[in-house]
């Protein structure tokens, strides 16, 4: 029954990797679950794949639980001695809620975390028979691409996902007979970028003071010189946001767009001006700690402590230091991908835990290939 169960379901994503298959009538759900180990924390999904999906704008998949990031953030070697306990935590979670199958379980760490911290982890085990697989960020911005950009935007989109380890992005080189993409990253991220800053701060200078030269030496010659290898970053029209930075920046500056609207229906989009990363980028470099007071006031009275909720975690997963390291990136990107000149930019929502989806995409897809 498994092995029709993945047939079916494999039938359904084929296309979007590449494969072509007929699906299998009478086909069932399965449950898999994915936990990251990130710059920013430990998160994870648990999802059902189904046999079949009404909705063409998302993949035939049913979110079945988001998991909170923990913050047992694995950026230093030191921090990485308590990721274990997190991991430990939140896969037992998984099993007493959804009853994941422990061949349905998977570890993964993502792009961002440096190398020396990949060493200290690697010698480690966080579940009995469940080894850490790295993805890189080709990898990574291809999965978050599939995961956010609905099929019939293939063509028309840039995905710009800044994290905290490293910043990343693909679109779509050729779309078909099946999608080719390009991909561009920079080593930079909101919180390693943050950590060289604050290197050049010995004798006790203003943050700012060190990032603005910084930036001109180390994050400005790689973004040009992506832009330059990579022309779909300024020809493209349309920009989908992904990562922290454009989380923080779409929840401090658009609270009213947190939550179900009147009619319960909660959008998976947060729109984004250009006006909104000058504003952003003003008041992270100038006013951290206001930039985390937002004003509520137009938030509905039934999204009131959803809103102030994600407020807070804005607060738990960045210091002052990683706002204005990660507003420097974005306002870096935005003008140099010419964001004034695009027709729509967008924060996707979903972008927190869309490349652990198309991860278990991909494992799906492989598994259908053995068989």
């Amino acid at each position: 029954m498994k092995a029709l169960f993945l047939f079916a379901i494999v039938a359904l994503f084929c296309p979007l990797f590449g494969f072509t298959t007929t699906i299998a009538a009478g086909s069932g759900n399965d449950i898999y679950a994915v936990v990251e180990i990130g710059a920013s924390g430990v998160k994870g999904v648990v999802v059902q794949t189904v046999a079949e999906n009404a909705d063409p704008e998302n993949p035939p998949i049913k979110m079945l639980k988001q998991y909170e990031p923990l913050d047992k953030n694995a950026f230093t070697a030191e921090a990485a001695a308590r990721v274990g306990g997190a991991v430990a935590q939140m896969h037992r979670q998984m099993v007493d809620e959804f009853k994941v199958p422990e061949n349905h379980f998977y570890l993964v760490g993502s792009s961002g975390i440096p190398a020396d911290v990949k060493s200290a982890i690697a010698g480690k085990t966080f579940l009995e028979g469940t080894t850490v697989e790295y993805i890189d960020a080709t990898k990574e911005a291809t999965l978050v691409f599939r995961g956010i950009v609905p099929p019939r935007r293939f063509s028309q989109v840039v995905v710009l996902d800044i994290g905290s380890g490293n910043s990343k992005g693909a679109y779509v080189e050729k779309a078909k007979p099946e999608a080719t993409f390009s991909t561009y990253s920079i080593p930079w991220g909101t919180k390693t970028y943050a950590q060289e800053i604050n290197k050049g701060r010995k004798d006790g200078s203003q943050f700012m003071v060190v990032a603005d030269p910084l930036r001109k030496e180390l994050v400005l010659p790689a973004v040009q010189s992506a832009v330059r290898d990579f022309p779909g970053m300024q020809n493209l029209r349309r920009v989908y946001l992904a990562g922290g930075t454009p989380w923080a920046m779409a929840t401090l500056l658009h609270p009213e767009e947190i939550g179900p609207d009147k009619k319960g229906r909660e959008s998976a989009w947060v729109k984004i001006s250009v006006e909104d990363i000058a504003k952003y980028y003003g008041k992270a470099t100038t006013d951290p700690a206001g930039l985390l007071q937002p004003d509520l006031s137009g938030v509905r009275k039934e999204n009131r402590q959803k809103a102030e909720n994600e407020v807070a975690r804005v607060g738990k997963v960045f210091n002052h230091d990683q706002l204005m390291a990660g507003a420097q990136i974005l306002k870096t990107f935005a003008d140099e991908m010419h964001f004034e000149r695009k027709d729509a930019i967008y924060f996707a929502r979903r972008a927190l835990y869309a490349w652990p989806q198309g991860y278990i995409l991909e494992k799906l897809a492989a598994a259908n290939a053995k068989n």
